[in-house]
C-alpha cells in the first residue's frame, strides 16, 4: 500500500508554518524549554521538506525531523520515521523507520499508527504481521483517519486477522469515503451495487 504525502505532515500545519520566520537548524538550539524548541525544529523541518518560503533540501528537513523526535515530538518522530522509510534526505533504513513510528505511535500520533501498520502489512523493517497491521490501522482508524479505515475495512472485507465482516467493512468503507477517499468510495459503491454487507441501492452504488 503507497503511503500519501500527508502520511508525514498534517495538512493544516503546511499553511500555518508558512507564517513562521525562517531559521537555520543550529539557530534553534538555544535556551528554551525543550517542547517549544522541539516545535520549532519540527516546523522548520516541514519548510524544508516542502520548500515553503525557503528552497526545497530534504537532508536538512531530515536533520530538523531528527533534533525535534529525539526531543520525545511526536509528529518529528513520524515525519524522520517517513523519511529513513523512503531514503528522503537520507540514506533508507527500514527497521529504523518502524522505530521512529512505533514512538510516535505510542504518543497516539495518528499519521505514525496508520505508517506502522503499514509496516507490518508489508513487512517494511519489522516482521510482516496481519495481526499487528489490523491493530495500528484500528488505532489509527478510530482517531479518524481515512486511509487506515479503508485498510481497516479491507482486512474485514477479506477477513485478514480478523473473521470476515462485511457490515463493518461498509461502515468503515463509508467513513473514508465521507472524507474523500477515493478507492473507499468506489469499494463503497460495489457494496450497494452488490448489497455486501449493507441494503442493495443501485442509486446509493451511481452516487458513490
Amino acid at each position: 500500500m503507497t503511503i500519501p504525502t500527508l502520511r508525514r505532515t498534517p495538512a493544516l500545519a503546511l499553511l500555518l508554518l508558512s507564517l513562521l520566520p525562517l531559521a537555520g537548524c543550529h539557530s534553534l538550539r538555544r535556551p528554551a524549554a525543550v517542547n517549544a524548541q522541539a516545535e520549532e525544529q519540527y516546523r522548520l523541518g516541514v519548510r524544508y521538506d516542502e520548500g515553503r518560503g525557503v528552497s526545497r533540501d530534504l537532508a536538512k528537513a531530515a536533520r530538523c525531523y531528527r533534533l525535534a523526535a529525539e526531543q520525545g515530538h511526536a509528529e518529528a518522530q513520524n515525519s524522520y520515521g517517513y523519511c529513513l522509510r523512503y531514503g528522503d534526505g537520507l540514506p533508507a533504513d527500514p527497521a529504523q523507520a518502524a522505530l521512529w513510528f512505533r514512538g510516535a505511535a505510542d504518543q497516539g500520533n495518528v499519521l505514525a499508527q496508520y505508517n506502522l501498520g503499514d509496516c507490518y502489512e508489508s513487512g517494511s523493517g519489522v516482521p510482516k504481521s496481519a495481526y499487528q497491521a489490523t491493530k495500528w490501522y484500528r488505532k489509527a482508524a478510530g482517531q479518524g483517519d481515512p486511509d487506515a479505515q479503508f485498510a481497516l475495512a479491507q482486512h474485514y472485507a477479506w477477513g485478514i486477522a480478523v473473521p470476515g465482516d462485511m457490515a463493518r467493512a461498509a461502515r468503515l468503507y463509508r467513513q473514508a469515503a465521507d472524507q474523500g477517499h477515493a478507492e473507499a468510495q468506489r469499494q463503497l459503491a460495489r457494496c450497494y451495487l452488490m448489497g455486501a454487507g449493507i441494503g442493495k441501492s443501485e442509486s446509493s452504488a451511481r452516487y458513490w
